[in-house]
């Protein structure tokens, strides 16, 4: 088995950046609790949003560098939407995935026309396959 500079370069980026992405959005997860928690009570937190924005925005912006840089695959952003509201004893709410509408077909066919030298006939899946996707329902609280 040998290893190229591409498969160094998928495993510094799957193993290395991802890691690290993947610490960056636990930490944003765990101040977005701790800062929407009521158990706190309710101090000025002045300090707690300016340091909350700041560090959400670096993630956002910081986060998709490492992938373009290395070049592993092509860069594209997905995005998604949630939005609820308590009605009652009921939960509207409605919902977008990959708002927008990437699709790997768009960079890579998913079916080759010729075998690789794997013998394989398709791409491996790395983006999303299917497009924009929205929903939208009813939760009834009991």
């Amino acid at each position: 088995m040998e290893l190229t500079a591409h498969g160094v370069w998928t495993m510094v980026h799957g193993m290395g950046f991802g890691a690290l992405y993947l610490l960056a959005c636990s930490g944003a997860m765990v101040e977005l609790w701790r800062h929407t928690s009521s158990s706190r009570g309710a101090p000025d937190r002045t300090a707690d949003d300016t340091f909350l924005r700041v560090y959400l925005a670096t993630m956002a912006v910081l986060a998709p560098w490492p992938t373009a840089i290395s070049a592993v695959s092509a860069p594209y952003t997905t995005f998604g939407l949630l939005v609820e509201q308590r009605v009652g004893s009921a939960t509207l709410f409605a919902n977008g995935e990959n708002l927008t509408n990437v699709r790997q077909t768009r960079f890579d066919p998913l079916l080759l026309p010729a075998q690789d030298p794997t013998g394989r006939w398709t791409t491996p899946e790395w983006a999303p396959l299917e497009g924009r996707m929205l929903n939208a329902g009813v939760r009834v609280h009991f």
